[in-house]
């Protein structure tokens, strides 16, 4: 350690290392429980329940329009096959 300087965090160099303490990282809120329920959402960790309630009805929204954007697409083929087949009977 003498060939080397150390700053400690009051910006002084000295010769010798300063012990630290290790510091725990918690990637949720509960450090018990990193990944698992419970956890409110901290970094890394599980998603909060409004968050999810969020995600669901977004979800639900999309999924919807999809539905109804098929269903409608559908029923104009439908209306499009109906009226060829009139037309061709017609013509016939």
């Amino acid at each position: 350690a003498e060939n080397f300087e150390f700053v400690d965090v009051n910006g002084d160099v000295t010769t010798t290392p300063s012990e630290s303490a290790p510091k725990q990282f918690v990637y949720g809120s509960d450090p018990n429980n990193p990944n698992g329920s419970g956890n409110n959402g901290g970094i890394g960790g599980a998603i909060s329940e409004a968050d999810m309630n969020w995600f669901k009805t977004v979800f639900a929204i999309i999924a919807g329009g999809i539905v109804t954007m098929t269903v409608l697409l559908f029923a104009i083929w439908l209306c499009v096959m109906g009226i060829r087949r009139m037309r061709k009977t017609k013509g016939a």
